[in-house]
């Protein structure tokens, strides 16, 4: 609480960003968004909401998972403290990826590497394995995530862009409210490897979808 309260405190006090109304010129104006970049946005949506339905599996089942392979439950609260770590460490290197590759492949390279992670789990039994796949999941999450809003603003008008961005966060409160049903049903109905092979699956296919209509329909 008091952590908010001195967060409030800064914004009121310290946050000054001059905004400038963008004025569309007269050939954008009534402008609409392709519907070939409406589609990608749809599909880009579908493959995040895969993602965060996994991502919402290290928040739930995983903590089992990892006290059922004989670990202390410090053991899970010290992954999250790496992953932590990582973040505030590399996030400032991410905006460098801008220089050598497109938003496009940064975000499927991320991605794909998030999913690596879960085929990954599928072999981890002790703590260091559980670490490299949590480390590998965090690298993809930081590498491509953040970036999916900067391409939605390329794939849209900017008439239409402030709609099309909360997609992003309406497929990803779809896949956190999923994932612990889906979690739960799939471990007791079958076991953690399926279900990780599942997560892997999920993320690939639809990340394979939106790469391949990407380079169908934006050759650039």
């Amino acid at each position: 609480m008091g952590a908010y309260l001195v967060f409030a405190v800064v914004v009121a006090l310290a946050f000054r960003v001059p905004v400038t109304k963008a004025q569309a010129s007269p050939s954008q104006a009534g402008q609409r968004s392709s519907q070939a970049g409406i589609h990608l946005v749809y599909a880009l949506c579908l493959c995040l909401l895969t993602v965060y339905l996994s991502y919402s599996l290290w928040e739930t089942v995983m903590a089992v998972r990892i006290t059922d392979a004989g670990l202390p439950f410090v053991a899970y609260s010290s992954l999250w403290t790496i992953n932590g770590v990582i973040i505030v460490v590399g996030q400032p290197l991410v905006p460098l990826l801008a220089k050598v590759m497109k938003l496009r492949t940064q975000i499927e390279l991320g991605i794909f590497v998030f999913a690596v992670s879960f085929l990954l789990l599928t072999f981890a039994h002790s703590f260091a394995m559980f670490v490299v796949a949590f480390v590998i999941l965090t690298l993809g999450e930081m590498t491509g995530l953040p970036a999916v809003p900067a391409y939605i603003d390329q794939l849209t008008d900017p008439s239409e862009t402030g709609k099309y961005q909360g997609l992003p966060n309406i497929a990803m409160s779809i896949g956190r409210a999923i994932g612990p049903f889906y979690g739960g049903l799939i471990v007791d109905r079958l076991n953690y490897e399926t279900l990780f092979v599942s997560a892997f699956g999920m993320i690939l296919v639809t990340l394979l979808y939106v790469a391949a209509y990407a380079r169908q329909k934006f050759v650039k």
